[in-house]
């Protein structure tokens, strides 16, 4: 019971801070912060997840030389997730481009450590290293599945980044071993609807008022981030002036 009212009361707070804090987003992160150091790591939805089974640190002194199957970096890295609709912050995590799954260290409130896989589904988006995702479930377009990296936010429309890996395996000295590759795509959200980009041309067809004026402008590889960023750069311009 002593344990329920100190949560309630811990929520009471959070609530009326946040109401007062309106519009104030760095007060309000730095609240969540400490409203999540408060509450017990087991009384949070983060543990209602799966037990990670170990398969990535088994693959660890197996994968080639710089490949891996995460984001960024094998290690967790410092993040926040959004679950259910609520934020926590301060989160280790590491993104599993091959799966396709979030892994979580969580601490419990004895200080060990616990690998929980959020149930997928239910995982409104995160932050990590810099790079903020959302959950392309939010589109209810079931040719596209899994998280994608926001890179811009137009007029009409926004850009994503879908990161993906692929492995293969070679026995070597009879050990299995494993090499990732990636297989990155871009998409862009325009008119209620998920579009995947993969030349100059598709950008054409979805804007062929423009196509005049863009005919010249060139991108070398639409996989590239700073050829198709300054694209959409100068696309929302256009956009804009239009309307």
């Amino acid at each position: 019971m002593k344990i329920m009212f100190n949560k309630i009361g811990l929520i009471l707070q959070l609530s009326i801070f946040l109401w007062l804090n309106t519009g104030n987003s760095q007060n309000s992160n730095e609240y969540l912060s400490w409203f999540d150091q408060k509450v017990s790591p087991e009384n949070t939805a983060l543990y209602n997840g799966y037990l990670d089974d170990g398969e990535g640190d088994f693959e660890r002194t197996r994968s080639f030389k710089n490949t891996q199957r995460y984001f960024k970096s094998y290690d967790f890295l410092n993040g926040s997730i959004t679950y259910e609709g609520q934020t926590y912050t301060n989160q280790q995590i590491k993104y599993d481009l091959y799966q396709d799954e979030l892994l979580l260290n969580l601490t419990s409130s004895r200080g060990s450590m616990v690998k929980v896989k959020p149930i997928k589904h239910r995982i409104d988006g995160f932050n990590l290293a810099g790079h903020k995702f959302i959950s392309l479930s939010n589109f209810n377009d079931s040719k596209y599945e899994g998280f994608a990296e926001k890179k811009f936010t137009g007029s009409n429309f926004i850009f994503f980044t879908k990161y993906k890996k692929t492995r293969s395996e070679r026995v070597v000295e009879k050990k299995v071993m494993f090499e990732y590759y990636e297989s990155n795509y871009n998409l862009l959200y325009f008119k209620g609807n998920l579009h995947l980009i993969k030349r100059k041309k598709d950008l054409i067809k979805l804007f062929p008022e423009f196509k005049k004026e863009m005919k010249d402008y060139a991108i070398h590889n639409a996989t590239a981030a700073t050829d198709i960023l300054n694209y959409l750069t100068r696309l929302n311009s256009l956009l804009s002036k239009k309307q």
